[in-house]
């Protein structure tokens, strides 16, 4: 969660919060340069929606597929750029390597003029 935040924040331009848990409160961004979608392996969206008010905001879009097909699941990471394309999938989508990856995308953006 900490990268996930700090990656959408950075990108994003979303500010942390204000108090001293910082990014685990951040909020939603009108038009994100980058959106996220998180997955929910939980037993029901409203373990999603406890989890959000308790312990990290993740503000950007949710799915709920619950515990069935959490291998499947589990096991993919998906960058898709704004014309449907995927670009990335996999290891460059997690931890420290999330934020370069995602830097690099939004660059090629630029540069392709899209």
């Amino acid at each position: 969660m900490p990268d996930l935040h700090a990656a959408y924040a950075k990108v994003n331009g979303a500010g942390p919060g204000k108090k001293k848990d910082g990014l685990r409160r951040l909020g939603p961004v009108e038009r994100p340069k980058i959106e996220f979608v998180s997955v929910s392996l939980h037993q029901s969206p409203d373990d999603v929606q406890a989890f959000r008010k308790e312990h990290w905001s993740m503000p950007w879009t949710h799915a709920f597929v619950g515990r069935a097909r959490e291998k499947e699941v589990m096991e993919t990471a998906v960058l898709v750029d704004g014309t449907g394309v995927i670009v990335e999938v996999g290891g460059a989508l997690r931890r420290e390597r999330l934020l370069p990856t995602l830097e690099r995308a939004l660059m090629q953006e630029r540069s392709s003029g899209r």
